[in-house]
């Protein structure tokens, strides 16, 4: 664990002297409501990367990584997305790349672009998984939350509702499923409430959710 803690705050580090954020940077997938295709990181897992901007109409409030895991026994999504359309447009990428089922959604924490985009994947019948602050922020901040994506996302918005997710957890969660053994980890006190990264032993791989930036300062 003290491991894992050191290659994050490395990459923190790492990260925390890049450019500013710019609003000005270009729709990388036109076409689709996500801002930028899903790229295959490592074999089986993917992610589309979000702008390194504000959520605005343009970027459709895709400021964050859409992460998924191909388990070889169904697919784990990381961040539902910041919208209902949004999680579809994810959706039907990871359809296009494999006919195994989303079994499971990981909200990294509370904020809007990890958790509005629960209400389409709760409609598929996919259970939800955050950590228990984030869970409680959504909770008592959620309606604010949505307004304020309604503000920049106008008729992006349709279908989205306040969704909170199905199970919760404390500290850890170990998910075995298919090739793959998922560590779901809360390492403290970071960017928002319930902050959660994602451990994968095996491949040596962290999707660090908020506990890491790129190309900004993160306000932690």
């Amino acid at each position: 664990m003290k491991r894992l803690a050191a290659i994050i705050a490395a990459c923190v580090l790492l990260w925390a002297g890049g450019a500013p954020a710019s609003q000005s940077i270009p729709d990388q997938y036109p076409g689709s409501e996500l801002y930028s295709k899903p790229v295959e990181v490592i074999p089986h897992v993917w992610s589309a990367i979000g702008a390194t901007a504000p959520p605005t109409y343009e970027n459709s409030g895709h400021n964050n990584n859409l992460s998924f895991i191909v388990t070889g026994e169904g697919v784990v999504v990381v961040n539902s997305g910041a919208s209902y359309r949004l999680a579809k447009a994810l959706h039907e990428e990871i359809r296009k790349i494999t006919d195994q089922p989303v079994k499971l959604v990981i909200n990294e924490n509370g904020q809007g672009h990890a958790m509005l985009g629960n209400t389409y994947w709760a409609e598929q019948g996919v259970p939800i998984l955050a950590h228990e602050d984030a869970a409680r922020e959504f909770a008592e901040r959620g309606y604010d939350i949505l307004d304020r994506m309604k503000g920049y996302n106008r008729d992006k918005a349709e279908g989205t509702k306040v969704t909170p997710p199905s199970e919760t957890f404390s500290d850890r969660k170990l998910i075995e499923m298919g090739q793959f053994s998922i560590e779901v980890l809360r390492l403290g006190p970071a960017h928002s409430p319930g902050d959660i990264s994602i451990w994968l032993p095996e491949q040596k791989l962290v999707i660090a959710g908020d506990m890491a930036f790129h190309e900004r300062l993160p306000p932690i």
